[in-house]
């Protein structure tokens, strides 16, 4: 695999793509698996902790503070969407946790000092405008309390994007201690439900944890150091609208107007932010050329 140091940023937004393509498959691998959803946390994150274990060629995991903190940035991120799935729709939690992108670039403004550029609240916003209308028929008022642990969630989220982007801990090591808490969570629902063993659900748990999780948080290390939080928050948009081509492919069900509608407007505004990034390091490059070949032709 290409080494960081060598991934150019098109090479980074080509992983972080990959990466919404495996995080798509868990939602209709769950289809086959009918086991206790703890018990579920902890058979994946056990096979990602073993993949990634691998991954970096060594299971020890060390407790600095910047591997503890993104640990519990993940912690938080996974928990209030748990939360949010069981106090309000699965529709109401998505849509609430890919509000990503504007706390992303709140946070880039509030903590970093970066400037807002217009281009990128403009897309973000109609990007969630996508998902929103991916969703608009099984979006419900909800319960508040479920609505504000799915905007907890978003809030999460875009505090992991910034946590990966800004490299300070290995995201794989962190992700293994994250691992670990949910597998100590999940051996005691184990034996209070002992999960019903078919070759269907060892093999969707499986593809979950090591497809999904452990090779998926192995592609995202790579990449998360070439590219800006916000442009990451918006290539990972993808992973909620991909979900029903899993769906419609391995299960049969089709979907509708509105889902297809939201998924060509987020699929048109990724494909837009990669051409006009792509365009804009074109073009620094090729200014940077010109001024080495003016230097040169001093020299001369």
């Amino acid at each position: 695999m290409t080494r960081t140091r060598d991934l150019s940023p098109l090479a980074a937004r080509g992983l972080i793509v990959v990466v919404a393509l495996c995080w798509s498959s868990m939602g209709v691998a769950f289809k086959f698996v009918d086991w206790d959803p703890l018990v579920i946390a902890g058979g994946r994150n056990l096979l990602s902790f073993l993949f990634l274990a691998l991954s970096r060629r060594n299971i020890r995991i060390s407790l600095k503070r910047e591997v503890v903190a993104g640990a519990l940035i993940s912690y938080f991120a996974q928990t209030t969407f748990t939360y949010a799935n069981k106090l309000t729709t699965a529709a109401n939690a998505i849509v609430l946790q890919y509000t990503n992108p504007i706390f992303v670039l709140l946070l880039s403004w509030l903590l970093l000092r970066q400037q807002l550029r217009k281009r990128d609240v403009a897309l973000s916003l109609v990007m969630i405008g996508g998902i929103a209308l991916f969703f608009l028929e099984e979006l419900s008022p909800g319960q508040m309390t479920g609505n504000l642990c799915g905007l907890l969630s978003g809030l999460g989220m875009a505090a992991g994007i910034l946590y990966a982007c800004a490299g300070r801990a290995d995201l794989r090591e962190y992700t293994m201690l994250n691992s670990l808490i949910a597998i100590l969570i999940g051996i005691p629902a184990a034996v209070r439900h002992p999960p019903l063993l078919t070759w269907q659900s060892v093999l969707a748990v499986f593809l979950i944890g090591v497809v999904a999780s452990g090779f998926a948080s192995a592609l995202q290390a790579k990449a998360a150091p070439k590219l800006s939080p916000v442009e990451m928050s918006m290539l990972l948009m993808l992973d909620p609208i991909l979900n029903p081509i899993w769906v419609a492919l391995m299960v049969g069900e089709v979907p509708g107007l509105f889902t297809f509608m939201g998924m060509v407007v987020v699929i048109v505004c990724v494909i837009l932010n990669i051409l006009l990034n792509s365009r804009k390091e074109m073009t620094a490059k090729e200014g940077r050329e010109e001024k080495i070949l003016d230097n040169i032709t001093k020299m001369v």
